[in-house]
C-alpha cells in the first residue's frame, strides 16, 4: 500500500512480440525487457503518493550502490484504470507510443 496502483500496473505486457514484465522485488517495482536490456526501475511519475487515474510511471536506471537515483526517466508508462488491458509506454521526449497488451487478455 505504500506504492498506490503500483500493482495494477505488475505482470507480462505483451507487443509486437515483444513482452516486458513489471514485477515486485522487494519494496520496488523492476521494469524487464528480455536478457538484452537492463533491469529498470519502476517508480511513481508524480511524488505526492494519491492514487490518480490514469496512473503513470517512470522507468529509470537502476542506480549503482551509493549512487544518486538518475532524475529523467527512460520511459514513461501508462495504465488508464487500474483493470485496463493496455499498457501504454513512451519515451519522455517524442510522439511515439508503444501499446502494449496485459498478457491473457489478447
Amino acid at each position: 500500500a505504500s506504492r498506490p496502483g503500483a500493482v495494477a500496473c505488475v505482470g507480462e505486457w505483451l507487443s509486437r512480440g515483444k513482452t516486458i514484465t513489471i514485477a515486485e522485488r522487494g519494496d520496488q517495482l523492476l521494469l524487464e525487457m528480455g536478457p538484452d536490456a537492463p533491469t529498470l526501475r519502476v517508480v511513481p511519475a508524480h511524488g505526492s503518493g494519491e492514487e490518480v487515474w490514469p496512473m503513470k510511471w517512470h522507468a529509470i536506471r537502476v542506480p549503482a550502490p551509493g549512487g544518486e537515483a538518475p532524475k529523467e526517466p527512460l520511459y514513461v508508462l501508462e495504465l488508464p484504470t487500474p483493470t485496463a488491458p493496455r499498457l501504454f509506454v513512451r519515451r519522455p521526449i517524442g510522439d511515439g507510443v508503444v501499446e502494449f497488451l496485459r498478457a491473457g487478455s489478447e
